[in-house]
Formats: structure tokens, C-alpha cells, sequence
């Protein structure tokens, strides 16, 4: 299995010259739309930077996904063939960056087709516990939101998330984040406040991920009830660094996207956005924010950290 790295921009170290590394099962000739299977990993975490995340954040991408919503049943043949490609990839992560990695950390495998999970499980010898319990994968097309950002609502200032409201933002959510890591995101950030001055935290902020999803979305209790978690969420993903475009896609394939997705991808000279969340099954609220945004209910998602020895 032919086994290519390359470098893809995204700036998620807020910085242009910086960039995050991918792993493809294709080479740059190769034609990833045929019927061999392909598959696309993707680190988001410098490998110099594991020492204080302690985590090697991943995102795994295969034609597997997309067979699996189309309700192919994966075989063990299939599963072998990621399971293959995940112990390779490995070996040359850890060979590669070995003078830079700690003794111990974790590769933290994030919104991953609940489809594919056995092959993580089988690649690393990782227990089944090692999973979370399933999320819901919304998918959210541009074409269901406003043609514009929302207007700021009256007696609030729009601006990003700062430095000096890390601890609040961080205590917002049980998911283990780092002010490192919102660092990162402030760029990919929207917060509203009541004042010009930035000396109190921001009633209300979300913020995307690197690959666009919505992974933060929060309202003060005291401002709950009036529209604001609708509100902030249509702004975000309507601004920089919000949603992926066609152009984007092509070059971060991502597997698994709906049918009417793969089909406006394939239409000359389509200019599509999306974006995507990944929501507890429990969790009502943050569903019906996808579901008012447009967000089209898709398949099941886990987290799986795996410990590693170096």
C-alpha cells in the first residue's frame, strides 16, 4: 500500500507558515475518486508540541465511511486494510519523530466513523474502553444559513476570545481543552460581551475547530432563552475560518458526507460550504441549535485514545 505524506495549510497555529501534516494512502498522481480505497490522516498537533498537550490530536478519513452510510457492512477484509494503514502510518510517526516525542503520550483519534473504530481498536491493541459513548454527526450546508452575519444584537459588542478569559472559557466544558490549544482558535473565534472593554468574559462564544466543525458553543445561564446560542453559532460559521470549501475538500478529503454532499461536490463548478458538529445524543440543546442552523443528522461518531510508548 503506497503510503505519501504531504503538508496542507490550515492555521490552526495562527501562523501562515506554519502547517499541519497528512498521511495518504494514494500517491499525488493517483486518482483518489476510483474504486481502490483510500485513506487520509491527518495530525493537528505539532509533533514538538505532544511534550505539553501530552495528546497527538488525529483525524482519520476513508472511502470506508462513505461505504458505511451507503449501508455497506464492513468486512474484515475492509477493516484490515485501515488497520493496515494505521500500523504503518504509526511506525513512521514515531520513527520520524522520535528525538521530539515524550516517552509516553496518547493518540487522541477524534470524530471518528463509529464504523471504523475496530480498526484503531486492532491497529494499537486498545481496549473497547478506550472508545467513548457515540456522537451524533450533524452536517450544516451554507445555503441553510443567512446570506449575511447576523446583526449584533443591541448593547453587545461582537469581538474573539482573549487570553485573559481562558480559565472561564475552559470551565465552560467538561472536554478536556488547554490555553494552548484556545491559542490556537482565537483567530477561528466569536465571543459577545456586554461592555467595549474586555475586563469581564464574554457572555456568550463558539469557536471551530481546524477542521471547521463547531467544537465550542456557550451561553451565560443569564442570557440563556433569547436566541443567542442560534445567533453566535450563524456568525461563526459565516466568518473566517468557519466553514470548508469545495476547494478545501479536494484537499483534505474527508469521507462519509451525505449523499447530497458528495453529489453537489461532483457538480461542475460547485461552490460548497459546510460545516459540521459532533453532539452528545443527550445533550437536546446542543441538537436543536445543529437543527435550527439547517444541520442534517448523519452517522455516529466515537473519540478513542490510545497510549503509546516511545
Amino acid at each position: 500500500m503506497p503510503l505519501t505524506s504531504g503538508l496542507f495549510y490550515d492555521n490552526y497555529w495562527n501562523a501562515d507558515d506554519i502547517l499541519f501534516q497528512c498521511w495518504a494512502s494514494f500517491t499525488e498522481n493517483e486518482n483518489i475518486e476510483s474504486d481502490t480505497p483510500w485513506h487520509v490522516l491527518c495530525a493537528y498537533t505539532r509533533p514538538e508540541d505532544v511534550h505539553w498537550n501530552k495528546n497527538l490530536d488525529i483525524r482519520f478519513y476513508s472511502t470506508l465511511e462513505k461505504q458505511a452510510n451507503e449501508g455497506h457492512q464492513l468486512n474484515d477484509k475492509d477493516l484490515s486494510t485501515a488497520q493496515q494503514f494505521l500500523r504503518q502510518w504509526s511506525n513512521g510517526f514515531l520513527d520520524a519523530y522520535k528525538e521530539v516525542l515524550p516517552s509516553k503520550f496518547t493518540y487522541l483519534f477524534g470524530s471518528l466513523h463509529s464504523a471504523l473504530a475496530p480498526a484503531v481498536h486492532r491497529a494499537f491493541n486498545a481496549p473497547t474502553s478506550a472508545s467513548s459513548q457515540p456522537w451524533l454527526k450533524y452536517l450544516i450546508q451554507r445555503d441553510t444559513l443567512c446570506s449575511v452575519p447576523p446583526t449584533v444584537p443591541p448593547n453587545l459588542q461582537l469581538d474573539t476570545i482573549f487570553k485573559q478569559h481562558f480559565d472561564v472559557i475552559l470551565s465552560s466544558s467538561p472536554i478536556p481543552r488547554t490555553k494552548q490549544y484556545l491559542q490556537t482558535r482565537i483567530s477561528a473565534s466569536t465571543a459577545l460581551y456586554e461592555r467595549s472593554t474586555r475586563d469581564s468574559p464574554p457572555i456568550a462564544f463558539c469557536v471551530t475547530a481546524p477542521d471547521r466543525s463547531l467544537s465550542m458553543l456557550w451561553v451565560d445561564p443569564c442570557y440563556r432563552q433569547r436566541g443567542l446560542a442560534i445567533w453566535i453559532a450563524e456568525n461563526r460559521l459565516l466568518g473566517t475560518n468557519g466553514m470548508t470549501s469545495r476547494e478545501l475538500e479536494n484537499a483534505h478529503p474527508q469521507g462519509g458526507a451525505k449523499e447530497e454532499i458528495s453529489a453537489s461536490l461532483k457538480a461542475a463548478g460547485a461552490q460548497l460550504m459546510w460545516s459540521h458538529a459532533d453532539v452528545d445524543v443527550k445533550n437536546t440543546g446542543s441538537r436543536k441549535v445543529c437543527e435550527r442552523l439547517g444541520g442534517v443528522r448523519g452517522w455516529t461518531v466515537v473519540w478513542i485514545r490510545v497510549e503509546i510508548e516511545v
